[in-house]
């Protein structure tokens, strides 16, 4: 609770929070020893690298990122994972 607090006075003052999870409730996140790394992760920091760049502009945005991670985190997980923003 002491976490929660703080992080909402370090964020009070900003306008917009977007939220990232890697599962809707009642889901676990799945791990892959192919991947080595949890499978959210991995798509998630590949993404942000630049992989989900669509319009290649040299920036990555929140709905790229998602564009590009949320089928990928799916189809490895065989729809047991689905990531929300």
């Amino acid at each position: 609770m002491i976490f929660l607090m703080k992080a909402y006075k370090d964020f009070k003052n900003i306008s917009t929070i977007i939220v990232i999870l890697s599962s809707i409730p009642n889901q676990n996140s799945k791990e892959s020893k192919k991947l080595q790394a949890g499978v959210f992760t991995h798509h998630f920091i590949r993404a942000l690298h630049g992989a989900a760049d669509i319009d290649n502009d040299k920036k990555v945005t929140i709905k790229e990122t998602f564009k590009y991670s949320s089928p990928r985190i799916k189809k490895e997980t065989s729809n047991q994972q689905t990531p929300v923003i």
